[in-house]
């Protein structure tokens, strides 16, 4: 695989009938939390300048639970990072057993799709309204294990490719309890951010939650949903 595919913008589209829509997810640009995201992003960037060569651009978000914020989180943090940071970016969701971001954009194909059927990456790569940023999905299980697609080796290069091309990969995990699919998951990541949400998940859950996972990885955590702070999101390293 060619890391000179042209991944962008330019050039004719192939099996890409629309434009990735993320408003689901993303807030408007003078939404107050987005201050909270630059930060956290401004936060991420200097953590990579930290490690070396460069590692740390493959960060992938997770949460102990589903509902905690994890995908939002993942979204605004691409889209911040691609639209005032301007990196190329590239939002990877890996959560196969729950994709909701290829339910929402219903793509011809996905992440499965490249590395079962071999359908070209370029083709299954999708663009959003910002330059900087793509969208790869998860696509379909059509009956296959989640865990037979992300513990194979077609992942490597795909990542190789992957790193080669954007600046950051921000990949939309699968929770960590109570499936086992992140710990295959874990392999592919520079760092993690672990989505908390503030009042919902205990302290007990965290702990049991981050049990089995490479806890070197962990870069912090992402306070989500706060109150009586006249904010509603926060985080903390």
């Amino acid at each position: 695989m060619s890391s000179r595919v042209d991944f962008g913008h330019s050039g004719e589209d192939v099996q890409r009938p629309k434009i990735a829509d993320l408003g689901r997810w993303r807030m408007p640009r003078n939404h107050p939390e987005v201050e909270q995201y630059r930060s956290l992003c401004a936060r991420l960037r200097q953590l990579t300048a930290e490690n070396e060569k460069g590692k740390g651009r493959v960060v992938g978000i997770t949460s102990a639970m589903p509902g905690e914020g994890k995908t939002t989180t993942a979204v605004n943090l691409s889209v911040t990072l691609a639209r005032d940071f301007h990196c190329r970016v590239l939002l990877l969701e890996a959560d196969l057993r729950q994709p909701s971001i290829h339910a929402a954009i219903c793509p011809t194909g996905g992440l499965v799709d490249h590395i079962t059927r071999r359908t070209p990456l370029e083709e299954v790569l999708i663009h959003t309204s910002l330059p900087q940023l793509s969208v790869l999905t998860a696509g379909a299980l059509d009956g296959g294990s989640s865990t037979e697609h992300l513990g194979t080796s077609s992942i490597d290069p795909v990542l190789a490719t992957l790193r080669e091309f954007f600046d950051y990969v921000i990949v939309d995990c699968p929770p960590l309890l109570p499936a086992a699919d992140m710990g295959l998951i874990s392999e592919w990541l520079d760092q993690i951010l672990l989505v908390i949400r503030a009042g919902i998940t205990s302290r007990d859950t965290v702990r049991r939650a981050v049990i089995g996972t490479d806890r070197a990885k962990f870069s912090g955590a992402v306070l989500n949903g706060m109150i009586g702070t006249g904010k509603v999101f926060g985080y903390d390293y």
